[in-house]
This record gives structure tokens, sequence and C-alpha cells, in this order.
């Protein structure tokens, strides 16, 4: 008996779910403009907020299987297309992706009394979307849905880019939308897996899926937890990726190198990386989207605008985020240490033709004197780069001192005082 098709199967495919009349069955929707149950064209609200778990009305259900065949079709083909295909097909989202967040942010502008207005987007998206596969789709939809269902709530006469305090978020419940993020980036997770994706390309679509909950969720100033240090963020994110493995198993999910736990763990760090150069890139986006930096970072553009320094200046001063990403500090690291060994080399060959030139055909320069290509002149060469390299090591432990847990940092501790004890030494010898 085939399983019973799930407002989150629904939402997975980029359609749109919602309720008859008083009817608690939810229906599959014909698009998210006409409002019309698939099953029987009757008039139905959509809603952002249903449970995942829940069966959808079994006549929609059948038409949903039909309509959706083709998707199907189109995400089979996209997994098996050349990486020249895959390379277009990640461009055209990326272009999708950035209409569609146009569309998102011109909705936040209306109101109910905007109804039509905000009818005429939601078709203007539905059609962009189309250019992307269904998984693509998803997440997209979910931001377009949950930007009207917020619209059409707002008093008529109220915008959403007037300066507003937000209230500290508790629960994981009070997270706008929280349902439909676990759904959605939870089939981005489980997929990723399944299809044996590349983990990068999985974990920067997680990324950017749960950087909306970290805009959504708040702290106890009203800011977004960008971050994503809150409680009700970490749970919401626990959350998903408890939900990935059980649709994992439920489909029969088997992979005989790695059990999930570790899948999981291995994918959770790609997200974080990925995270360190999604921040910098939403933060520089606000010097050039004056109202999105409004609507998002009310308390920071007054900050800036004090100051008369750009936001992303304030960003990153205020939530302590590195500007460099993670692959461009790396980059720097290895840059200096390549220059700094060409300065040991050019320093000890600089010396070795000094010494040469002193001390005439194949005479020591001098009683007691040391060649500079002796053992004690590299080991100086060696230890001075050594040196910065335990610099670099102690930068990257600071910048990262509020990820790790109290067993993390207690380790290091241990480390770091030891290898104190040992500069004291050193520095005393040295004197």
């Amino acid at each position: 008996m085939a399983a019973k098709l799930k407002v989150q199967d629904v939402l997975a495919a980029g359609s749109t779910v919602g309720l008859v009349g008083s009817g608690k069955t939810p229906h599959v929707l014909k698009s998210a403009d006409s409002a019309k149950a698939l099953c029987n064209g009757k008039d139905a609200k959509p809603s952002s907020t249903l449970e995942g778990e829940l069966p959808v009305c079994a006549n929609c259900a059948k038409l949903f299987n039909v309509n959706t065949e083709n998707n199907e079709e189109n995400d089979t083909m996209a997994k098996t297309a050349s990486p020249a295909d895959k390379a277009k097909a990640d461009e055209t989202y990326e272009q999708v992706r950035t209409d569609v967040m146009g569309v998102v942010d011109a909705i936040g502008k209306l109101n109910k009394g905007d109804a039509e207005k905000i009818k005429g987007l939601q078709k203007q998206a539905d059609d962009e979307l189309l250019k992307v596969s269904g998984s693509h789709r998803a997440t997209l939809r979910m931001l377009v849905t949950a930007a009207a269902t917020a619209a059409n709530d707002r008093p008529a006469g109220t915008t959403t880019t007037a300066v507003a305090v937000h209230k500290q978020t508790k629960e994981m419940e009070e997270i706008e939308g929280y349902a439909e993020i676990i759904d959605q980036t939870s089939d981005i997770v489980a997929e990723g897996f399944k299809a044996e994706e590349a983990a990068q390309a999985t974990a920067g679509k997680v990324a950017n899926a749960l950087l909306e909950a970290r805009l959504r969720t708040y702290n106890a100033k009203g800011d977004p937890d960008i971050n994503g240090r809150a409680v009700p963020y970490r749970n919401l994110a626990g959350t998903t990726y408890r939900k990935a493995a059980d649709k994992l198993l439920a489909g029969g999910y088997d992979n005989k190198t790695a059990d999930y736990e570790d899948l999981r763990e291995g994918l959770e760090n790609k997200v974080s990386y990925q995270f360190t150069a999604l921040l910098p890139e939403l933060f520089r986006a606000m010097d050039t989207d004056a109202e999105r930096a409004e609507e998002l970072f009310p308390r920071f553009v007054g900050m800036a605008k004090k100051e008369n320094v750009p936001v992303s200046e304030v960003l990153f001063r205020e939530y302590k985020v590195n500007p460099l990403s993670a692959a461009e500090r790396q980059a720097e690291k290895r840059r200096l240490a390549a220059l700094e060994k060409a300065k040991a080399k050019e320093l000890t060959d600089g010396t070795a033709n000094t010494e040469a030139t002193e001390g005439g055909s194949g005479e020591s320069g001098g009683e007691g004197g040391e060649a500079a290509g002796s053992p004690e002149a590299s080991e100086y060469s060696k230890q001075s780069v050594a040196l910065g390299s335990v610099a670099e090591v102690l930068t990257g432990v600071l910048e990262n001192a509020e990820k790790y847990d109290d067993d993390q940092r207690e380790a290091l501790r241990k480390q770091i005082t030891g290898i104190m004890a040992k500069l004291g030494e050193t520095l005393t010898a040295l004197s």
C-alpha cells in the first residue's frame, strides 16, 4: 500500500496547502495565486502553519501525484546531468533566487489592503520557480508563502519597512514559519545524503535555509540571532537533522560506509564552514540595500548613521563576525607561510654568500664562525617559521572560542597553559 501524501511532501515539491471553509483536512492548492483546492476548485485559505505530518485530501493526493511526475523526471535528469549542465543549472538557480528574494522584499512592503498585488507577486515568483528543479524550488516557495501570509495578516496602512523592535524569541514555535523551515531543510539534508551529493553542495543549501531561521529568531535586544546561538534556533536546527534521519529511515536509506550520526556531524561542520562565507556576504549586501537593512537590522542601521560608517562595518563589529570567510583565511595563511618561507630562504642564502665571500676559497669566515648553511642556521629558520604558525593557531582558537563546548574549552586551556609555561622558559633563555 502506497504511503499517504503528507503536507511536508507537498511543500517539498514546491506547492502550497490550505484549508477549505471550516474543514481541518489540508488540501493541495492549484497554485499560490488561485487559492483553489486542487480536487474540487473550492476556495481555500493558504496556510503556512499546518503540521508537516498531516495527510492531505485523498482526491488532491491522486491529482497531485500525476501533476508531479514531470517534476520528478526533471529532478532525475538534474542528478545525471553533465558538469557543464550542472554549472548552468546552478547559475540559473542563483538568478532565480535573486529574483524571488526581490519578490519577497516587495511583498514585505504590502499589507492586507494590497491583496491583488500580493497575488500578482506570488504569480511572478511561481513563474520564476518553474525554471528550477523541485528540490531547489521548495525553500524559495516557502519564503514567498511566508511573506505573503505575513502581508495578508498585516493591518492596512502598515509595512515591514518601519523600524520595529522585535520581542525576544523564547520558544522554537515562536520562529515564524518554523514548521516549514524544518520540513524543507530536512528534505534538503535527506535528499543530499540519498543522492550522495557533494557534502559542501548540500551544506551550502542547508546554510541558506537555516539563515532564514536565524533572521527570524530574535535575542533580548530584538536583533536577529545571526550567530545561531539562541536556544530556540538550536532546537530548530536539531529538530531538522532528526527529521531528516526519520525521512531517510522511512525511505529505507542504508549507507554501507558510515552511519547517519557520522554523516550528520560532518555536514554540521561543513554548514558552519559555509556560514563563514554566507554571513559576510549578507552583511555587505546591506550596504546597497537600505530598505532590507532597515527591515532586518534597524538598531544597527541607526548606529551606522550615527557613526557615519557603512552598515556592514557595524554588523561585523557587533556580531563579532570575521569579514574573511574560512576559505579566505586559509588562503591568507598559506600566502603568509609561503612568504615567510621565502624570506627565511633568502636570509639563509644571503648569509651563506656573505660567509663564502669573507672566508675566501674554502676557508672558514673566522674562528668559531658558523656557515649559514650549517644545522644551526637551518634550525633557526625552521623555528622562526614555526613560531609564526603558533601565533596563527592561537588566533584561530580566539576567533572560534565561543563555538567550543565546555570539555573542548577545558582541553584547550590545559594545552595553552602548558605552552605559556614553555614560552616563559624560552623568553628567559633568550634574555
